[in-house]
């Protein structure tokens, strides 16, 4: 039905602006790789006062609105395979940032939600 598109088209609005404000609340510090920028802050305010990976969660989102918008198979195939790498690297940068920033990480981690809050 057109609802459920409607609903499917405000989960890909809605998830890919979760990936553009934490990208843009980066900035600089932004990259496409598991590294630390020099001066590299550990962000905990904005979408990081919920949310780890608030660029990380708004991809799912997005993919299940674009399964509801155009209804293919494919995104059935996709998003769990999108998941298991994005679930890897996840681990890999968390890694990275405990490393880094050591008791701040942690008391971060406690308290914040990995990829949905209240969920996960």
């Amino acid at each position: 039905s057109n609802v459920l598109r409607y609903c499917g088209l405000g989960g890909v609005v809605i998830g890919l602006a979760l990936r553009v404000a934490g990208t843009a609340q980066l900035g600089p510090h932004f990259s496409g790789f598991v590294a630390i920028q020099e001066e590299h802050p550990l962000l905990t305010t904005g979408c990081y006062r919920w949310v780890r990976h608030p660029i990380y969660s708004g991809s799912p989102l997005a993919f299940a609105g674009y399964l509801l918008v155009f209804r293919s198979q494919m995104i059935l195939v996709a998003l769990p395979l999108y998941l298991a790498g994005t679930l890897w690297r996840i681990t890999d940068e968390e890694r990275l940032l405990a490393d880094v920033f050591g008791p701040a990480y942690e008391e971060y981690r406690a308290r914040t939600w990995r990829l949905v809050p209240f969920v996960y």
